[in-house]
């Protein structure tokens, strides 16, 4: 009922299970719990894919602050967990820096197959040498999805264009204002 979103607080529960509003807390803790954890995991990958804080917040009608201190606590490179810094880090064992050529490689590494899809590890090669964790990725033509998922494995944030499949041929921007911890416009990406 609680978690379901029924519109149902604990007050109501307390008073229908006849019980006080102390124990209905004790009850749904977890819950509590549970339902913050979502949310700041979606206000993180919301955030990554260069929305503002405001739009995260108008989209999750959450207090701006709010989304303020999850941002500030996200863009702590210390704040990542082990496995997550070591991917941002290139410090796994599935990465190879690039000595000399970032472009050769004897096979594709994608499942998808069609003109104009990078390969990952070219994209892992550029982010690499050109970006840090949190940097700004622009990719004009998304496509596949490649810099999507290397960008998202990586911690970079992403701001890509999408052209539609259907008859109008309308160009999709997924890119926003880009804001730091302190809701300072750091980056606008006009379409």
């Amino acid at each position: 009922m609680y978690a379901a979103a029924t519109g149902e607080d604990k007050e109501e529960i307390a008073c229908v299970l006849s019980v006080s509003v102390k124990t209905v807390n004790r009850y749904l803790g977890d819950i509590d719990k549970q339902l913050r954890e979502e949310r700041n995991e979606k206000i993180r990958q919301l955030w990554m894919a260069c929305y503002s804080q405001q739009e995260i917040a108008d989209f999750l009608d959450v207090a701006q602050k709010t989304v303020s201190n999850i941002v500030e606590s996200s863009s702590n490179f210390g704040q990542l967990s082990n496995a997550a810094k070591t991917l941002a880090a290139f410090a796994d064992d599935d990465f190879m820096i690039p000595l000399y050529n970032v472009w050769a490689f004897s096979k594709k590494t994608n499942t998808v197959s069609h003109f104009g899809n990078s390969e990952q590890r070219i994209v892992d090669n550029l982010l690499y040498l050109y970006t840090e964790s949190f940097d700004i990725v622009l990719d004009p033509f998304a496509g596949g999805g490649s810099t999507v998922d290397v960008c998202q494995r990586r911690h970079r944030h992403l701001a890509y264009l999408e052209e539609a499949k259907g008859e109008d041929r309308e160009i999709h921007a997924y890119v926003h204002p880009v804001e730091d911890a302190e809701g300072e416009c750091r980056v606008t990406i006009v379409t």
